[in-house]
């Protein structure tokens, strides 16, 4: 999330009601922003299981009244990649003029996390400490694991070709408080290749085309996506002396 640190982000885990986004993780923002919440539980769990290539660049909302703007909003936790080629290109994608959001978009691959993937159906509590600890770390691996799917899926490369995912920070629109965590993962493929596997995608049908775009122009092409995927394109943009 880009601004200045002021208010903490905190990622609530595991999955809350949120009508008809039951089938995905959502972010509540709170205003406490000292409180141990699930979120840290959440960073804490996902650094222990993927280590020191977690890398958290969290930046909080500006002012108390963002947060206020998101306390009641479902918030589905949606994901993104920023995939470079090992020509150092950049992955994007141009949605489809069929789809229900942001059709002819600018995006990067990515989409939301399956809680069904590890056995989640609709909303979860639990008083066992051990049974939260368990779960968090359930979710923690289907974040990751998520990003990578939606990746092969949207761009036809397969996973053998793709690093591990770096978890970079948490970018939200300005206009619905939506948001959204970014990851890096490197490409062994050149764009060349990208650009023929992309013709096998399996879900090829939500995107007109793939694009590659040099680094150093990707905060230009990142105007053009939506709010989210701008942010994405920032914390990447933060991070690149330590990705490279």
């Amino acid at each position: 999330m880009i601004g200045n640190p002021t208010q903490t982000a905190h990622l609530k885990i595991p999955l809350r009601k949120c009508g008809r986004n039951d089938s995905q993780f959502s972010l509540p923002f709170s205003m406490a922003p000292n409180s141990d919440t699930e979120a840290m539980r959440f960073l804490r769990a996902a650094k222990k299981w993927r280590g020191p290539r977690v890398h958290v660049c969290i930046w909080a909302s500006q002012t108390t009244k963002d947060a206020a703007r998101c306390r009641h909003t479902a918030s589905p936790l949606g994901n993104g990649a920023i995939v470079k080629t090992a020509d150092h290109k950049i992955v994007v994608l141009q949605r489809g003029s069929n789809v229900g959001e942001f059709p002819n978009t600018l995006v990067f691959p990515g989409g939301h996390s399956e809680p069904v993937e590890i056995g989640i159906k609709g909303h979860v509590d639990s008083n066992s400490d051990t049974e939260k600890r368990a779960l968090e770390a359930k979710v923690a691996r289907e974040m990751f694991e998520g990003i990578t799917r939606e990746v092969v899926e949207e761009t036809g490369i397969p996973a053998s070709f793709l690093s591990e995912p770096l978890f970079i920070g948490i970018s939200r629109r300005v206009l619905n408080v939506r948001p959204t965590a970014f990851y890096f993962i490197k490409c062994a493929l050149s764009s060349s290749q990208v650009q023929a596997y992309y013709l096998r995608a399996a879900d090829g049908f939500e995107s007109s085309h793939l694009l590659l775009v040099p680094q150093d122009e990707l905060l230009h092409v990142a105007k053009k996506m939506p709010g989210c995927h701008h942010g994405g394109a920032a914390l990447y943009d933060l991070a690149r002396k330590i990705l490279d």
